[in-house]
């Protein structure tokens, strides 16, 4: 078991442990236990029927009878949502959150809320095993998809390396049957993270916002620039008077002021533009993005939060791929968090894109070797060396027969390259230090089998454009000495002695007596502590990817619980 399923785990444990007082259950009558082991697919002398296995979809169907046959066994077969009257307060509890899933980015018809509801309302004590059973079925999709998300997110969704968390159903049913206070615990199943919350709050104020209609399109033209006047501006005023960009429309409307001059800064800095002012190409067509359209962003990154550890560390790294940006969080489990350091990053290309995971920072280096992936000696190197085989010794590279051991090296020009081809490229190729070096001066270590590490960079100008999608797939850092000093300070390096180690050129791994949790993400919406709602383009489309397979996977949850009623029947 991972630590971050541990820490679920453990934090489940813990609730149960909390909530639970006197066994809290509905009395079964003996007719209520045979109808309701019928539903179940069990005889009346305890032994099992075959559950339905099949290739579409009810392996999941069969999964759950399983594990609701063994939980009402172990309940004696009494009733966690209804006695013979109707429904029990827990339920009333249940119906009632479910209906407020959608302010979670749920939908509560994917649990049949209308049919349980209508059911307690309307209740027909001949359907009650067939209710219990249905409830318990909503209910363990539901707590299990508002805790860890509605998919593991490994599912179905490529260069995501998150370990899947999802909760035991038959552990959330025992805890729902054993809550003192049923409600508290219904409520402390989403995410306890700030960082949730805020984007709840978010998904909350954008959807206000569309109940009021949303806003109206800015029309196209030439950039408007400050001290300009224009009558678009005043479509501008409009625009951002909605999200409380601005605050009132101005004396003048069509002329570009201060006030409109900081409330365009103010929208480019939560939409990750350059803060320029001007409202150019970019900015106006974030600007005429739907609000429906934001809102399916925040519903997206709410699932993404799902899947996160509850615990990040008390100080970690964080980098968000779709943002670009690099930040260390300290004091991350007290009641004021603090960001000590901001940089933007350069990440990988769309067609090398930088994957989601966690690892943990445990060394550094000065002045590294770039051991050039075989990947791209193959495919970016080879067609080069075929051309001009002096490439190599130019750009202080090393032609290696054997990995990493520079006394194999030999002559470039001694090579039949004409005979070499992608399949049978025997050599490895890796540069020497210096200010020449890919990877720059320092780099930053956080194991993983997809080698991806933080590091310098020889291509400085790029951290100047907007959109920073360049590498192969690791992470270029602006400010890598002062990265480096921090992350280095308990081992006793400071600026100076990281300096005067990169004149030498000679290659030296610090061990860090730090080590430092680093998780690569990807957000395209998310809340500051400021109250600021950002968003950022789906450069990976990865947005349009975990949409479908939500898609698919809500339907084939709703199916299954629809479809489950009276699996004995069917059995």
């Amino acid at each position: 078991m991972s630590m971050t399923e541990k820490t679920r785990a453990i934090a489940l444990a813990m609730a149960v442990l909390l909530a639970t007082g006197g066994f809290a259950a509905a009395q079964s009558s003996d007719a209520f236990k045979a109808a309701l082991m019928a539903e179940l697919g069990m005889r009346a002398d305890g032994t099992r029927e075959a559950v339905k296995d099949d290739a579409k979809g009810a392996k999941s169907e069969a999964g759950e009878t399983l594990i609701l046959r063994d939980l009402y066994a172990k309940l004696d077969f009494r009733a966690l949502w209804f006695t013979d009257k109707g429904a029990t307060a827990r339920a009333k509890v249940f119906i009632d959150r479910l209906g407020r899933a959608n302010a979670h980015g749920l939908n509560p018809e994917d649990y049949l809320h209308g049919r349980l509801a209508k059911a307690m309302s309307a209740f027909d004590p001949a359907k009650r095993a067939d209710l219990e059973v249905t409830m318990s079925r909503a209910f363990a999709r539901y707590a299990a998809d508002i805790n860890a998300g509605r998919i593991g997110p490994n599912r179905a969704i490529p260069n995501l390396y998150v370990p899947p968390v999802r909760p035991d159903p038959e552990r959330l049913l025992l805890a729902a049957a054993k809550a003192a206070d049923f409600a508290a615990f219904v409520d402390g199943l989403p995410p306890r993270t700030p960082q949730y919350a805020r984007l709840v709050k978010a998904l909350a104020d954008y959807r206000a916002i569309e109940a009021r209609g949303g806003w109206k399109p800015v029309p196209t033209g030439p950039t408007l620039k400050p001290g300009m006047t224009d009558p678009r501006l005043a479509n501008v005023r409009e625009r951002l008077m909605v999200t409380g960009d601005l605050k009132e429309m101005g004396a003048k409307p069509a002329f570009y002021d201060k006030a409109l001059i900081a409330a365009v800064k103010r929208f480019q800095f939560r939409h990750g533009l350059n803060e320029d002012g001007n409202i150019g190409k970019g900015t106006l067509a974030a600007m005429n993005i739907p609000v429906d359209v934001k809102i399916r962003l925040q519903v997206l990154n709410l699932e993404r939060r799902r899947w996160m550890p509850p615990d990040l560390g008390d100080q970690y790294i964080f980098v968000n791929i779709a943002d670009q940006h690099l930040k260390w969080v300290t004091r991350a489990n007290t009641e004021k968090p603090k960001t000590i350091f901001v940089s933007r990053v350069v990440v990988g290309k769309r067609y090398h894109q930088t994957p989601v995971f966690s690892g943990t920072m445990s060394f550094a280096r000065v002045n590294p070797h770039w051991n050039v992936p075989q990947s791209i000696a193959r495919k970016e190197m080879l067609p080069k060396l075929k051309r001009d085989p002096g490439y190599l010794t130019r750009n202080h590279f090393l032609l290696l027969t054997r990995p990493i051991d520079n006394d194999s090296a030999v002559d470039p020009h001694s090579v039949d390259w004409a005979s070499m081809s992608r399949s049978n490229f025997p050599y490895f190729i890796r540069q020497s230090p210096g200010p020449w070096n890919a990877l720059g001066r320092i780099i930053f270590m956080f194991p993983n089998p997809h080698n991806i590490f933080i590091h310098d960079t020889t291509s400085r100008s790029l951290f100047a454009r907007e959109r920073r999608y360049f590498s192969h797939g690791c992470i270029r850092i602006q400010q890598p000495i002062k990265f480096g000093e921090m992350v280095l300070a308990p081992n006793d390096w400071d600026r100076k002695r990281i300096e005067e180690t990169v004149k030498t050129r000679e290659e030296l791994q610090i061990n860090l007596k730090r080590r430092l949790p680093v998780h690569i993400t990807y957000l395209t919406a998310w809340s500051n502590k400021d109250g600021t709602h950002h968003f950022r383009p789906d450069i990976y489309k990865r947005d349009k990817t975990l949409a479908e397979v939500l898609s698919n996977v809500d339907q084939a949850a709703k199916r299954a619980i629809t479809d489950a009623a009276g699996p004995g029947k069917s059995g």
